[in-house]
């Protein structure tokens, strides 16, 4: 004798909804899976992931450029050096119009804390040509909550007119 348990339609109707379940599920994965392959290869999207790369990269080897650990000494809670080509690259990155020429200086920023008073621009300045031996003009900003300066500078730290 044989104990045959009877399929009801019940039992069917469970297994059929398991299975569209599961269909339904294989399909969405697939189509999320084509999806984020198309994403990753779209030349937009790589661009745009370069570019925050590359932005990354430049703003960290201005952290890190020679003379920044005077320019903190003197009261620079975060001192910058950036190239003129490094910047045009940035901003052409962040503007829709593009890369706006050549800066050809180099940018010196020493932004400051609001506690402690803001190191003048000819003294970053005078501090950074002493440090780094520029050999180009350069401009210098000095920031903080409270003021700011801008300037000009020659490769020995003067200002220019």
């Amino acid at each position: 004798m044989h104990d045959e348990t009877p399929v009801t339609r019940s039992s069917n109707r469970v297994l059929m909804g398991l299975g569209l379940t599961a269909a339904l599920v294989l399909v969405a994965c697939l189509g999320l899976g084509a999806a984020a392959f198309l994403v990753a290869h779209d030349p937009v999207v790589k661009g745009a992931v370069a570019s925050r790369s590359h932005r990354t990269g430049a703003v960290l080897e201005a952290m890190s450029a020679p003379g920044t650990k005077e320019l903190k000494a003197i009261g620079c809670a975060q001192a910058l050096v950036f190239d003129g080509h490094d910047m045009d690259d940035l901003v052409g990155d962040l503007v829709d119009g593009g890369r706006p020429g050549d800066l050809e200086r180099v940018k010196v920023v020493c932004r400051g804390e609001l506690s402690l008073a803001l190191p003048p621009c000819d003294l970053v300045a005078k501090t950074w040509a002493q440090a780094a031996n520029p050999t180009v003009p350069f401009l210098v900003s000095s920031v903080n909550p409270t003021g700011r300066c801008v300037g000009r500078y020659d490769a020995s730290g003067q200002r220019e007119p």
